[in-house]
């Protein structure tokens, strides 16, 4: 039979302690100045700018705000592609174009053979 600990304690399988230090690694990382981690024989030591800092978290920024956008175009343009029904409103916008197209096509058919229909009418009395 399995022994349980009600009362006692017992012991976590998470280690707390590992978690906050990795936090503050990761705080550390991220917190303003930011400064390379290598520079090349000859580079002066000189402390970043204030504006090269910032420069640098606002490009950084734009990009993640960039992708997101385009992630997000990506995943609508996947769903719709997912879509098999014919929209109805465009189905009727579509419906009416072809309408005006083929009354369009009839009336100048019409034009066209009435004009041809002149032109034999007045070469046969010529």
């Amino acid at each position: 039979m399995p022994s349980t600990n009600i009362g006692g304690t017992s012991r976590c399988p998470v280690n707390v302690n590992l978690i906050r230090s990795y936090i503050m690694s990761f705080a550390k990382l991220t917190e303003l100045p930011w400064t390379p981690y290598y520079r090349q024989e000859g580079s002066s030591d000189e402390e970043s700018s204030l504006i090269y800092t910032w420069a640098l978290a606002a490009t950084i920024l734009f990009t993640i705000a960039v992708y997101s956008f385009e992630r997000y175009l990506n995943d609508r343009q996947r769903d719709s592609y997912k879509i098999t029904k014919f929209p109805s409103h465009l189905e009727e916008t579509v419906g009416k174009i072809d309408a005006e197209q083929k009354e369009a096509d009839t009336s100048s058919t019409d034009a066209a053979a009435a004009e041809e229909k002149t032109k034999d009418d007045d070469a046969t009395n010529s």
